[in-house]
This record gives structure tokens, C-alpha cells and sequence, in this order.
């Protein structure tokens, strides 16, 4: 989890995060198991993009969410 913001409104709770996930072989199970838990919380929005930054790829993943 590279960072979780934490954004307290007067009637909700908002969270806005992003991870990276660096094998992208296990991209699919790690995305999956971390969407299915976030969304017993309710309505997520979920975006990824495929990073090549020096030789290295990652996937990064950033979500929010309001409770």
C-alpha cells in the first residue's frame, strides 16, 4: 500500500488510496482479493495502469470509497 487518505465529511467518511503491485503474474488474484474485501464497504471506483519506470513494471492500483 504505498498511501490511504482519509477525508471526513460532515455525513460520510471518504478513503482514497493506491498500491503498486510489482509481479504482474499475481496482478489478477491480488487486484481480485483486495476489490472483493473493499467492497463489502460499499461502492468502489478502482483504476490500474501498467508502469515501465527505469526497468522496472508494476501495475499501480488507486480506489476510493465512502462510508
Amino acid at each position: 500500500m504505498d498511501k490511504v487518505n482519509v477525508l471526513n465529511k460532515a455525513d460520510s467518511v471518504k478513503f482514497m488510496g493506491n498500491y503498486r503491485v510489482y509481479d504482474r503474474k499475481k496482478y489478477g488474484p491480488i487486484s481480485s482479493e483486495i476489490n472483493s474485501f473493499l467492497k463489502k464497504y460499499g461502492d468502489v471506483e478502482i483504476k490500474s495502469k501498467k508502469i515501465r519506470d527505469s526497468g522496472m513494471k508494476f501495475t499501480t492500483v488507486s480506489f476510493n470509497f465512502e462510508l
